[in-house]
């Protein structure tokens, strides 16, 4: 019991976002943006691009995937899909803690840490991408200081880290910082 007690103490987090995820969806950015090419899409051929706004309209890597759950009428996937990026973004964090030989507690916090912050929780439950490009920056990241800790030998982290970075970018402009 004493070994499950962090998984214990976030299955309420978990839970209650994961609830707040199969809400409609009725957020502005989300309606006029981030699900707005994707039907655009949908109505008017894959890839075609809003010429009245082209700047607002360039395919993200997110908005594919929302594109597939439009596809099938599944309205409530991209939030799920959003969510799965803290969830992602955490296990990520608490891996590394634990291959880097840090107490499992001190994992197991900031794991929690990670998946309780309120601004995590409430994007969380929206459609956005902001936790999208957070756990392909952390993957990228986590994979470049791989590399860096093999003496810069082991190019496959290095390629992974790059591979990550790339898709960050692909994620939200944001993501070339």
């Amino acid at each position: 019991m004493k070994r499950y007690f962090p998984l214990l103490l976030m299955a309420p987090f978990v839970l209650a976002v994961f609830l707040l995820s199969l809400t409609p969806i009725i957020s502005r950015d989300a309606l006029i943006h981030h699900m707005a090419l994707p039907k655009i899409w949908l109505d008017t051929g894959v890839f075609s691009v809003d010429t009245y706004r082209p700047y607002a309209f360039y395919p993200s890597n997110l908005q594919l995937l929302y594109y597939f759950s439009l596809v099938y009428q599944l309205e409530f996937l991209p939030k799920i899909i959003h969510f799965s990026f803290l969830v992602l973004t955490s296990f990520l964090i608490y891996y590394y803690l634990i291959k880097s030989k840090f107490n499992p507690r001190t994992a197991y916090i900031a794991f929690i840490l990670n998946l309780t912050i309120p601004i995590n929780q409430r994007l969380s439950s929206e459609v956005y991408v902001d936790l999208g490009l957070l756990f392909f920056s952390s993957l990228s990241l986590y994979y470049f200081l791989k590399w860096k800790n093999s003496n810069f030998l082991d190019d496959k982290y290095f390629y992974i880290s790059a591979i990550g970075s790339g898709l960050a970018l692909g994620t939200k402009y944001n993501g070339l910082i």
